[in-house]
């Protein structure tokens, strides 16, 4: 007798995959989500003011922060910081920027 269990297992985890990417997509695509990347100077004090304080003080909700000091785009003294963060609307996204 075969054990069908794990496939439908495997099944329904490849589904809710793609159904939390159709959602961020969607939230994206409606201003509820977004996304920057900024190119900063390697030196101490950039995480806060190269970007976190403007989206604390504009009441942003950061979701993931990716600070990539050996960026390929970047001069060799530079990073890059992506925050994504959790909005309201295109006009709360255009406060921001």
């Amino acid at each position: 007798m075969r054990n069908i269990t794990q496939p439908v297992g495997a099944l329904a985890y490849i589904q809710l995959f793609v159904l939390s990417r159709v959602i961020g997509r969607g939230m994206a695509k409606s201003g509820r989500i977004y996304a920057v990347t900024l190119d900063l100077i390697d030196k101490l004090g950039q995480l806060l003011g190269g970007g976190s304080k403007i989206v604390a003080e504009q009441g942003g909700n950061v979701i993931s922060v990716h600070h990539k000091r050996n960026s390929e785009g970047a001069d060799v003294t530079g990073c890059a910081l992506r925050i994504v963060m959790e909005t309201r609307n295109e006009e709360y996204i255009a406060s921001i920027r």
